[in-house]
């Protein structure tokens, strides 16, 4: 039994004329017959009774009828569905993420991976969320095909599309407030500092770097959530993202410091061997719809940590 002698008995069963079904499927009338005879052998059931004016059903061939004609309908479904996914993006898609651009006020990363879900069925995406520093470097071997990372430097064998600025503010704990509030920066450079590898000990080193100075000691935390609970148990100064540090700071939980600020940005990156590959660029493409301020493909700006007004007040 297969699709085409169905499809010969339904058209003969609809139309109770053999050449006429024949001809509707684009076969020759000794081809319709076989078929029809091929079906009954296999059942083992006469499925029409032949009379002087045509083809006439049989009990046997009135009871399949209904089943035969839901499996063609499926089977036209399938052939339906198989041409929509012809050329469809398929295959997998590894993509990380810091913690800190997961917050849907920086960055709407899971609308863009819920649109890919959507736009992309037969793509398979594994998520991972890494710091900065984890992801560039999994990029750059090959074992990570996209990532959204914070920071500015070069990345060896990577291609980084800006997707937006970051300011952040130097703050601590409300205990401390007395003490820093008008300390030159030397003093604070001699005070402990929080910080994480990467970004953002990049940023507390160019905040230093106009001045000549730098921090003497840097406790470092291996995440966002670890930083900001030594900050609010006083460990030492840091830098926090400048809304939540204002909204810390409204609560009570931190003081900051309104002399320095210091930017970076968050980056899309892929391996520069993946440039025009379908994965990446749909990916890409859902970070351009739903962030407006996305530009086309440009290099992400080299060493653009900057630093405002880092002198004392």
């Amino acid at each position: 039994m297969d699709i085409p002698q169905l499809r010969m008995f339904a058209a003969v069963a609809e139309i109770g004329n053999l050449t006429q079904a024949a001809e509707r499927l684009h076969l020759s009338q000794p081809a319709a017959s076989a078929q029809i005879k091929l079906l009954e052998t296999e059942f083992g059931l006469a499925l029409f009774d032949r009379k002087p004016t045509g083809l006439v059903l049989t009990n046997a061939g009135a009871s399949l009828l209904p089943a035969v004609r839901q499996l063609l309908t499926a089977a036209g479904q399938i052939v339906t569905q198989a041409k929509n996914l012809r050329g469809r993006l398929a295959g997998s898609l590894k993509f990380a993420a810091v913690p800190a651009v997961l917050d849907n006020t920086v960055l709407p990363v899971g609308d863009v991976v819920s649109r890919m879900i959507k736009r992309h069925p037969l793509l398979n995406i594994e998520l991972r969320q890494h710091h900065s520093r984890a992801i560039k470097l999994g990029v750059s071997k090959g074992e990570i095909d996209a990532g959204v990372v914070l920071g500015d430097s070069e990345i060896p064998n990577v291609a980084r599309i800006v997707l937006k600025q970051l300011t952040y503010r130097v703050v601590a704990s409300p205990a401390w407030r007395d003490r820093i509030a008008n300390a030159p920066w030397d003093e604070l450079a001699a005070l402990p500092w929080v910080s994480c590898p990467g970004t953002h000990r990049e940023m507390v080193t160019q905040l230093f770097k106009p001045l000549g100075c730098h921090p003497r000691k840097i406790i470092e935390a291996d995440s966002d959530a670890m930083i900001t609970s030594l900050l609010f148990a006083g460990a030492g100064l840091g830098l926090m993202r400048d809304d939540l540090a204002l909204t810390a700071e409204d609560r009570g939980n931190l003081f900051t410091i309104e002399r320095g600020r210091a930017n970076t940005h968050v980056q899309f990156i892929y391996h520069n061997q993946r440039e025009g590959d379908a994965a990446i660029e749909a990916i890409l493409e859902s970070f351009r719809e739903l962030c407006a301020d996305i530009s086309t493909k440009s290099a992400a700006p080299a060493n653009s940590v900057a630093v405002l007004d880092p002198s004392p007040a």
